[in-house]
């Protein structure tokens, strides 16, 4: 079972109601939109650290394999979205991660080079992808859904918190 949170959600979706994938999405999707705002979108001290982060000279991306609309949406019930310096969700000219197309978009944007970069992700794919970017990753156990699956993987770095975030780059250097 652990395997399946490493495909795409659509393609999780469609394996467990293989009947009726798009009426499963769709209730899926209208449950989202009409809880988003009253679960919370972050994680204790992710505002925080982020902040800390910026202030301290580092550029920030976020790149994910969630939809733009929903994506985007998160970022402004959230209030970080402003501490970015690039943001890529999916769209339909790039596939999912692990394949490194979209990651090495982000660099590109932000003019980095895969070695003075390090992308940290909570699922296995995160890994892999910064793998195949040549570039650091760092594993957030914090909320990640298979904990084991994403230490097998051999991050670079493993961060119980996002605030450890602060001493792995702290022991890195300056941004």
């Amino acid at each position: 079972m652990a395997a399946s949170f490493i495909v795409p959600f659509v393609k999780h979706v469609g394996n467990l109601f293989p009947h009726n994938p798009d009426e499963a999405m769709e209730l899926y999707i209208g449950l989202y939109i009409a809880h988003i705002k009253d679960s919370g979108v972050l994680f204790p001290g992710v505002a925080d650290t982020l902040t800390a982060l910026k202030d301290a000279g580092y550029l920030l991306a976020l790149f994910s394999d969630k939809r733009q609309k929903y994506g985007r949406m998160e970022l402004e019930i959230s209030g970080v979205g402003s501490l970015f310096d690039h943001v890529r969700f999916l769209d339909s000219r790039r596939p999912y991660k692990p394949n490194p197309m979209g990651l090495l978009q982000v660099l590109d944007a932000l003019a980095m080079e895969p070695h003075n970069a390090m992308y940290v992700g909570d699922s296995p794919v995160d890994i892999q992808c910064a793998k195949r970017c040549g570039m650091a990753g760092a594993a957030a156990l914090w909320g990640s859904l298979n904990r084991d699956a994403l230490i097998h993987e051999g991050p670079t770095h493993i961060c119980q918190g996002i605030s450890d975030l602060l001493d792995v780059l702290g022991a890195l250097g300056p941004a």
